[in-house]
């Protein structure tokens, strides 16, 4: 009986080292110098210009935190990449101020789409992952981490104004 608990116990210490090391490995890599949220990145794509009836190159300077944030909201119903890709695009796309009176059809660049994708995974707010869909195909999903979900409840929630003094109300009446 005490060689089979000796046993059990080498084995438990050896399943802690191997959970250890799956951990490891399932984590990010760290990378040195990686941007942060503050950090600004150019969007850019083409669009639709109405006026000119030709495609036209439209840009955007965010910073990592804007970024995240035009999508955060969306991650909760783990979206497909192609509906992630879309709501940035559109949210790029209005905040460039163009949508109205210039053009239609934005497109973000597919190689700044896969960096954005990336980013945010290194910066551990968000996971992507192949699932099967409900039509049996394969498709890209993505979905919020904790830090992702504090962040998003951070920089999205609105705050209430304070209450001026009652001095200050007498001088604006």
């Amino acid at each position: 009986m005490n060689d089979l608990r000796k046993q059990g116990e080498i084995y438990r210490k050896q399943v802690v080292e191997l959970q250890k090391k799956v951990a490891e490995f399932n984590s990010p890599p760290p990378v040195e110098d990686l941007a942060g949220l503050e950090d600004k990145v150019k969007l850019f794509g083409n669009y639709m210009n109405r006026s000119y009836n030709a495609r036209r190159s439209w840009s955007l300077e965010l910073s990592w935190s804007q970024v995240f944030c035009c999508i955060a909201p969306y991650l909760e119903t783990v979206p497909t990449d192609t509906y992630v890709r879309s709501v940035l695009t559109d949210a790029a796309f209005a905040l460039c101020g163009w949508e109205q009176s210039h053009g239609d059809g934005p497109v973000l660049d597919d190689q700044m789409f896969r960096t954005i994708a990336l980013q945010l995974k290194a910066l551990n707010l968000v996971n992507t992952q192949y699932a099967e869909t409900t039509t049996g195909g394969k498709a890209l999903f993505w979905s919020i981490t904790p830090t992702g979900q504090r962040l998003m409840i951070q920089r999205r929630t609105v705050r209430k104004t304070p209450e001026p003094a009652e001095g200050e109300l007498k001088q604006r009446s």
